[in-house]
Order: C-alpha cells, then structure tokens, then sequence
C-alpha cells in the first residue's frame, strides 16, 4: 500500500520590479539584487514532490495562464494573491524569485532555476533565522509606494 504526503509546502513568488526588466534583456542578471529588485505577489501552496527541481516546476505552472484561455493564474486553488498590486499584473517570468525558506532561494532562469546564494558582501539584506526577518518580505512595511518601480 502506497502512503502519501498529505503535507503542503508554501512558496512565496516574487515578481521583479518594473526598473530592473533591461537587466533581463540585456542578460545581466548579476544587477539584480534579492530582496529589494523584487516584490512578493503571491503565496502558492503545492504537494511536495521530494526534488526541489519539480517543486519549483509546479510552481512556475501554477503562475502562468494558459495562453487563448480565459483563466488567469492567480484564480487557482492554491494559489493566495499577497500584493497589493491588482490582480492580473503578469504571468512568472525569466528573472522572477521562488522562495521556499531563507535558505532556499530561486531565480527563474531561462531554463530552470538558480539558486541564489546569499552573502554579507553580494547583497544589501541577508535573510536570517528570525520569524521577523522572513517575514520581511511579505509584510506591509515592504509596500510604502508601487512596488512595481
């Protein structure tokens, strides 16, 4: 008899702001900084699969509409819409960040995902430990103005 994982695992999505899209273009992805080129826009909740690659798959899909159909991304079941930006500002996209935990941290690449690897010297804030540093990130405080810009 097979059991299964009945445990959910919460990503948070953040979409990179409006400013620094010529870095994607232009390939320069060594410009962006995590946190403060980015923005959290949802919470996605999926079953674990037990390989962070399929994980992370699943929540890329999850935050894409499907192309000719009427059904945007942020209607799905597991999905919580946490910005204050209107609903529907854009699909996930090459640049944008995963994040599974302060330590597991990923960057949509053009193909896959990179981790990104936090350090006191490559960026300006270095998520710890504390509950209050990770919810940093998803806190009111984080919106003073648009977070798109």
């Amino acid at each position: 008899m097979m059991v299964r994982n009945t445990e959910k695992t919460m990503f948070i999505v953040n979409h990179l702001k409006d400013k620094k899209f010529p870095c994607i273009l232009s390939s320069q992805y060594e410009a962006l900084h995590w946190p403060t080129d980015y923005y959290p826009v949802a919470a996605v909740e999926i079953e674990p699969t037990g390989r962070i690659a399929e994980d992370l798959e699943l929540v890329y899909e999850k935050c894409k509409s499907p192309e000719g159909s009427d059904f945007n991304w942020w209607n799905n079941s597991e999905v919580l819409w946490i910005s204050p930006v209107q609903h529907g500002y854009r699909n996930l996209n090459v640049g944008d960040v995963i994040v599974l935990d302060p330590q597991n941290i990923y960057r949509v690449a053009p193909i896959g995902f990179d981790k990104i690897r936090l350090d006191a010297r490559g960026s300006e804030f270095v998520l710890g430990e504390s509950e209050e540093e990770i919810d940093w990130y998803v806190s009111d405080k984080y919106f003073e103005a648009d977070p798109r810009d």
